[in-house]
Formats: structure tokens, C-alpha cells, sequence
């Protein structure tokens, strides 16, 4: 195909919004270009590397195969597959999606995909789809319809979303039905209403993720699969960590590595993403390894310095009343600061420096009336300490002293911050993240209160496990309470502001990317 023609195919394809059983076949070729088609059309191995152009690793083939197998004898078989992050999962389920819509274009057949969001990632799986299809043999072929449709001839692909709140019933897979992320997907909002479209058809399911907890719904299909496994030696479950695409991509190898040297072995991440584990163990929020690496040697200030830079961040107490007050109630909700000093570290194995913060002083008060706060922290703040940056805790009451704060010193000081279930849970990560590779770190033991207090709740805190990969973090009950430890966490968010150091060195990009599809 010239460059014309491929451009006027595109067009099409861009304005096309309905299925047309027109729509040329590869059948109606020549003899010669019949055998072409019917070779490459024998083997996906063979559709990947000669008409896509982007062949499929041993590892993907080999689901691929058995996907393929399960489709043609109208098995009904579910599978579940487990790949680490970058290795190509979401190219696999696009080399599927095609070869079945060649396959199956002149007798018909549905193909329907799912993930828990309709943006980004249904939109991402159909754009993958999308590419893998705009190649010189095959973009002449294919066209979308209704938008949320992808069409060769009588075979189409349909993409939903798998949110709770979606509406997809009436929909069939006769074919194949495929779910992303399947692990953040609601076990029965799959029941309901995903299961039975593969039903009447008997058509093969393919659940594709990465491991969070023994009880979702990627996990109970892969202990069905492991089971059935066991009972026939039919393999239906398909695992591949990141050092199965280590040994075909070397390169990728040498980034996840780096990846797990700055964050450890231990980290969320890392397990669940890389390694495959399930997570359920995890109890403690810091690890021994993460309270090593948050433990500093730099000494406690009681002053600024002149040439530092210096963040904060608050975590708010609700206000109490002299009731409240006079209960001597030991373990009440105290506002928390934490001051930092901005500094770069230099990571051994990316080569170059790192911003980082060191923690080097706290305030704890305990009942204190708002107004109080504000004008302790109008001084602490904006005259002693002249912080670049603060995050306020703006969660209920600390809103109005966030806004306060604001006008007072400035909205590019003062960031407030609001805790949801998703807020919450990045900051959790970012806090894991940051003390694994040593850039956030509290001052050496002085025998302070506030230095007892910080690391009393530091090694009381207890991760929580979420559906859809969240994680949370508290102090249980009956323990004290969390406010250093959130606190700490409000602190990552200052970790990116300010300017680099005038000399830094890097390595080449090449040897740190990530690749693989």
C-alpha cells in the first residue's frame, strides 16, 4: 500500500460510525496474496511478526496459543494472566483482539473488553487495538463504529467500562471475553453481568492483571485455575515475573533492578507489580527495613540556618472543648508540624542527585483552640522558619485554617491538602516510596517527646488493603493516634519543589528506560 492510500484509509477509518458488511476482505485476493493471508493467519506467531510487524515474545505466545486453542473448540475456558508491569500484557490482549477479527470476519463473532474505567484504560486498550491495526496490510480492513467499536468485516470488538455504576447489560462476548486489571474489578459486578455474556456461546475468558490480595477476584479465579490445574494438568493460569522479561529484554531487566534497589524488596510496588506476590501478610506499615532507612544521623534544629531551605507540613486536630480538655483524656488528637530541610542526595544508581527532606524539627499541640494554631503557625512558618512550601491538613476543620494561612503567607506557600480514600492512599505510597530510598529521614535520637512520640506511632502504624490496589495506613485502636505519621506523609509533597543543584550528573537515558510494550 503507498503512502496515498494508507492516508485515504485512515481518513475513513476516522469518520467511519457504522459497521459495513462492504467492507473489502483479504479472501478476495488474488490466489497468491489467499496463501499470504492463509499462512499468517495459521498462527498468530506468524499474523504478529509478518502483518503486524511487532512479533510477540515466546512468553505471550505461549498464552496466546492456548487463549487461541480454547476460542476454536468453544472450550469456555478462563484463564487468568499474571505479567509484570512493562512486559507486554496490554500488547499480548491487542495481538489477540486482531488476529480474532481476521480470523472471524466473513463468519462473525463479538469480542468484548473490559476494565474498571472508561478513561484511561478502555480508552487506552481500544487505541492499542487501534495501533496494532494501522499497519500497511491490515488498515484498509478495519474501521470503528458507535465509538466504543471495533469492526473487520462481521467480527468486532466492543470496549466497556467495569465500573460499578456502569450500564452493560444486553451486551454478548461469543467469542472472547477479555478483563483488564481484573484484581480491581468488582467480583460481583462480574458475575452479574460479565459472566453471562460468554454464556450463551460458551465463549473463553481471559481475566489479566497483577496480584493485591487473596480476595479478589483475579486471585479466586487463579486459585480455581492452580486447582484445576493440579486435578488435570491443563494449565490455565499463565505467571510471568519480571525476570521471565528480563531474560528476553536485558534492558528491562537493568531498570527493574534499579527500580528495586531505590524503593527495596519489600515495597508495595515491587511485590505486587514486578514480583507477583499477593500482599495479604503486610501488617506493618514501615518494615524494619523502611524504620532503618527513616532513622537519619543529622542533628535536631532548633534554629534555621541561613543558607537552608526549608518545608512544613501540618496535620490538624480538631478543636476540644474545656470539657474535653479537662478529661485527661492521654490520648487525644494532637496537630502535628513537621519542618524539613530541603537537600539533594546523590542515588548511587541512577548517578545523579535527588531532591530529598530531612525532617529537623516537630511541634505537638494537644487541644489548642484554631485561633491558637493559626498564630503559632503564622510565626513558625512565615517568621521563624520562612518555609518555600507548607501542606496544611484542610480535612474538616483545618480547612478554614488552611485558607487562613493562604492569605496570610501566600497561596504559592501554602498548599492545602484535603485526606479521601485516593488521596490517601497516593500519599501512602509516595511515604513508602521516598523513606525505602532514603529521602525522607527524621532526626537523630535526641530523647526528645516529640522524637519518642514520632517513632512510637512510626512503629504502631499498620498498613491497610484496599480493592483497587488502595492502601491506607493507622494507628490501631487503643494505640494512640497517627498524626506524625500523617504528618510525614504530607511531607513528600514538598519533596519535588525547588530548584535542582547547579552541578548534577546523569546517565545516558538509555541504560534506565523501561521498555517493552
Amino acid at each position: 500500500m503507498n503512502a496515498t492510500a494508507a492516508t485515504t484509509s485512515k481518513k475513513k477509518t476516522e469518520r467511519s460510525t457504522s459497521v459495513h458488511p462492504s467492507t473489502p476482505r483479504v479472501d478476495g485476493q488474488d490466489s497468491l496474496a489467499r496463501a499470504f493471508f492463509r499462512y499468517t493467519l495459521n498462527d498468530i506467531a506468524h499474523f504478529s511478526r509478518v502483518l503486524v510487524g511487532r512479533p510477540l515474545r515466546s512468553y505471550q505466545l505461549e498464552v496466546a496459543r492456548a487463549v487461541l486453542a480454547s476460542v476454536r473448540r468453544r472450550q469456555g475456558a478462563i484463564f487468568t494472566v499474571e505479567m509484570a508491569r512493562q512486559m507486554g500484557k496490554n500488547e499480548l490482549s491487542a495481538h489477540l483482539e486482531a488476529y480474532l477479527l481476521y480470523r472471524y470476519q466473513r463468519r462473525g463473532g463479538t469480542i468484548v473488553k473490559c476494565a474498571p474505567t472508561l478513561s484511561p484504560q478502555v480508552l487506552i486498550s481500544r487505541l492499542r487495538l487501534e495501533a496494532v491495526l494501522d499497519r500497511p496490510w491490515l488498515a484498509p480492513y478495519w474501521q470503528r463504529a458507535h465509538g466504543n467499536m471495533v469492526a473487520v468485516g462481521n467480527a468486532r470488538v466492543m470496549f466497556l467500562s467495569a465500573h460499578e455504576q456502569s450500564n452493560v447489560v444486553g451486551a454478548t462476548a461469543d467469542l472472547l471475553l477479555e478483563v483488564d486489571e481484573a484484581q480491581d474489578v468488582d467480583e460481583e459486578k462480574f458475575a452479574k453481568e460479565f459472566l453471562p455474556m460468554a454464556a450463551a456461546q460458551n465463549a473463553t475468558i481471559v481475566l489479566y492483571g497483577t496480584p493485591w490480595t487473596q480476595d479478589t477476584l483475579l486471585a479466586k479465579y487463579k486459585a480455581l485455575n492452580l486447582a484445576h490445574e493440579d486435578n488435570t494438568g491443563e494449565r490455565r493460569h499463565f505467571s510471568f515475573p519480571w525476570q521471565v522479561g528480563a531474560r528476553e529484554n536485558p534492558r528491562y531487566g537493568a531498570a527493574v533492578k534499579a527500580q528495586i534497589r531505590q524503593r527495596g524488596e519489600n515495597d508495595l510496588v515491587i511485590r505486587t507489580q514486578y514480583c507477583l506476590e499477593e500482599v495479604d501478610d503486610a501488617t506493618g506499615f514501615f518494615m524494619p527495613p523502611l524504620q532503618a532507612a527513616l532513622q537519619g544521623m543529622h542533628a535536631r534544629q532548633h534554629e534555621p540556618r541561613a543558607d537552608a531551605h526549608y518545608v512544613a507540613a501540618v496535620d490538624v486536630a480538631g478543636e476540644e472543648t474545656a470539657a474535653a480538655r479537662d478529661g485527661g483524656n492521654m490520648r487525644r488528637d494532637s496537630t502535628v508540624v513537621l519542618i524539613g530541610e530541603r537537600v539533594w542526595r546523590h542515588d548511587p544508581v541512577l548517578g545523579f542527585a535527588l531532591p530529598a527532606v530531612n525532617v529537623v524539627n516537630a511541634y505537638q499541640w494537644t487541644g489548642l483552640p484554631t485561633t491558637e494554631q493559626y498564630a503559632h503557625l503564622v510565626r513558625l512558618l512565615g517568621e521563624e522558619w520562612q518555609v518555600q512550601r507548607a501542606i496544611i491538613d484542610a480535612t474538616g476543620i483545618g480547612d478554614a485554617l488552611a485558607r487562613f494561612l493562604q492569605a496570610r503567607l501566600g497561596e504559592d506557600r501554602i498548599e492545602p491538602f484535603t485526606f479521601t480514600a485516593q488521596s490517601k492512599s497516593a500519599l501512602g505510597y509516595d511515604l513508602r516510596s521516598l523513606v525505602g530510598s532514603g529521602r525522607l529521614q527524621i532526626w537523630a535520637d535526641d530523647g526528645s517527646p516529640e522524637y519518642r512520640a514520632c517513632w512510637q506511632q512510626v512503629r504502631r502504624c499498620q498498613l491497610a488493603l484496599h480493592p483497587g490496589s488502595r492502601i491506607g495506613f493507622h494507628v490501631p485502636a487503643g494505640q494512640g493516634h497517627d498524626d506524625y505519621v500523617s504528618a510525614l506523609a504530607l511531607l513528600t509533597r514538598t519533596v519535588e519543589s525547588g530548584a535542582p543543584p547547579a552541578v548534577s550528573v546523569a546517565l545516558p537515558p538509555q541504560e534506565t528506560q523501561m521498555e517493552g510494550y
